[in-house]
């Protein structure tokens, strides 16, 4: 078959097209993935485990790199900053999307600007729970024992701004009750301030305070989401205690810097919904962490972080709440 020279040409600039979107082997180098938290907690774990997935599935080095503090902003603006070619990844969370551009004035990053989204991983239903010693078995009754004793309540959170802060925050504005904040630095401080009673209540990932439950000193009463959890089969959402409106729940999700060829952005999503459906990430995260998978589409992952921030605005908004 002859080929003249219009059609070489074409197919010349349509392998170097290719190549430049999906390097061989031997041209790839090694891609960083930024995690905005230290190394051994659950964003770092789940990081790994993605990144150990892309190695085996682009035969090439994957490096994690932690970058812990200012509720992710470290992480991201490294991230943010790096060339758009396909070799630097960011495990982007609910405070690195949603959440940090309504607390700060100035962030040395934009959400929807810098990133282009590849796939949501996971996202972690959160529940509510109270000490032992506090007198309510559901969320009503701990209403009520709230209202009658008002700024004498206590509930615990990671830190100004965090997803367990503005749970609270909101359950507060929804319910009208009056309580105090003591901010803890991680869940090694504030699940012992709950099951020693400093603190009454708090909103957080049903793995950090299911062990507490087990042991007598903490109980749960509500769900976040449509359904009831698989890990907590017999405890309530909010919506069948009689708070609908309610929802809290936290979510990893990998980015990579605007520009990035379009093509790699889908390969990539493609790779990451592959391995968090598989059983492999079901029996590592799913029933030792209540991870629910995720594995989205990149414009799926864009619309979802859209909704997230416009909710978060409005509950940023009526905790008023600034970290300037």
């Amino acid at each position: 078959m002859r080929i003249n020279r219009r059609q070489f040409t074409a197919r010349i600039l349509a392998a170097s097209a290719a190549a430049s979107v999906f390097p061989s082997h031997a041209q790839r180098g090694t891609v960083r993935l930024f995690v905005g938290f230290p190394p051994g907690g659950l964003p770092d774990q789940v990081a790994r485990a993605v990144a150990e997935q892309m190695r085996r599935v682009m035969d090439a080095p994957v490096v994690v790199e932690n970058r812990p503090g200012a509720n992710t902003i470290i992480a991201a603006e490294l991230a943010a900053k790096s060339p758009a070619d396909g070799y630097t990844l960011l495990v982007a969370t609910d405070s690195t999307m949603s959440i940090n551009p309504h607390l700060y004035a100035k962030l040395p990053y934009d959400p929807e600007r810098d990133f282009a989204p590849i796939s949501q991983i996971a996202q972690l239903v959160e529940v509510m729970f109270v000490s032992a010693e506090t007198p309510a078995s559901n969320v009503r009754e701990f209403v009520e024992y709230a209202k009658k004793q008002p700024g004498k309540v206590n509930y615990g959170s990671f830190g100004l701004g965090s997803n367990a802060h503005l749970a609270a925050m909101n359950l507060q504005r929804m319910t009208g009750i009056e309580m105090v904040h003591v901010p803890y630095k991680g869940g090694a401080d504030a699940i012992p301030a709950l099951q020693t009673n400093q603190v009454q209540l708090l909103v957080t990932a049903i793995v950090l305070g299911q062990s507490s439950v087990k042991a007598g000193k903490a109980k749960v009463l509500a769900v976040s989401g449509s359904r009831r959890h698989p890990v907590l089969p017999d405890v309530p959402t909010f919506a069948e205690a009689g708070f609908p409106a309610f929802d809290s729940r936290a979510w990893f999700g990998l980015v990579t810097p605007s520009g990035t060829p379009s093509g790699l952005v889908g390969r990539r999503a493609e790779e990451v919904a592959t391995y968090v459906k598989s059983p492999a990430f079901a029996e590592k995260f799913a029933s030792a962490f209540a991870v629910d998978a995720v594995g989205s589409t990149p414009a799926e992952f864009a619309a979802f972080m859209k909704a997230d921030r416009e909710k978060y605005a409005q509950i940023v908004r009526a905790a008023n709440v600034r970290l300037d």
